[in-house]
């Protein structure tokens, strides 16, 4: 069965695993957030245990010739991963940015090996080679998904799955946020 922008629909069998799934370049930064927001909002009806949301700083954003912040963002629920997958890029497709380069990342459980962690952490610190990503990415088993564009917000959608699931990402509190608008709900 094919889904959202080619992504394949299976189904889970068995207990469902701690999903982590990575998202990078959807928009601009804010708007990558917003997204992410939205999809926290959503994925509570498929994940009986909660959903949790991480960003990450990224490397300098001079290195990546861009002028402010550079974040990405994860998103972590238990429940089949092909619809948690499905359901996110639904929202992906729907709110990217048409000039972005949104890219997907899915890791399974915790932790992750030491090389997936080495890799992302280089992402934090300096530019890295898609191609490098898509390689250790691979080779981990780490899904990884172009939906737009050159591709390249896989790389910190990556590092955003894998240091999410290491715990070493910042938790980012949904509570008070319009998924809508990613602004805090103003209280009257």
């Amino acid at each position: 069965m094919e889904g959202v922008h080619g992504i394949k629909s299976r189904m889970w069998v068995g207990k469902p695993p701690t999903v982590y799934i990575g998202a990078d370049d959807l928009g601009d930064d804010a708007g990558t957030g917003e997204i992410c927001v939205e999809g926290v909002e959503h994925l509570k009806s498929f994940s009986p245990t909660g959903v949790r949301l991480f960003r990450v700083k990224l490397a300098d954003p001079s290195l990546i010739g861009r002028g402010r912040e550079n974040m990405a963002w994860a998103i972590e629920a238990r429940g089949d991963p092909w619809l948690l997958l499905e359901e996110f890029g639904s929202i992906v497709a729907d709110r990217s940015g048409m000039d972005s380069n949104p890219g997907l990342a899915l890791l399974l459980d915790s932790p992750p090996t030491d090389a997936l962690v080495e890799l992302a952490e280089r992402i934090r610190r300096e530019r890295v080679a898609l191609a490098e990503v898509h390689r250790v990415a691979e080779a981990y088993g780490v899904e990884l998904w172009e939906l737009g564009g050159s591709g390249l917000g896989v790389i910190g959608a990556f590092a955003a799955a894998v240091l999410s699931s290491a715990g070493v990402a910042e938790e980012v509190s949904v509570e008070g946020l319009n998924p809508q608008r990613g602004h805090r709900y103003r209280r009257q």
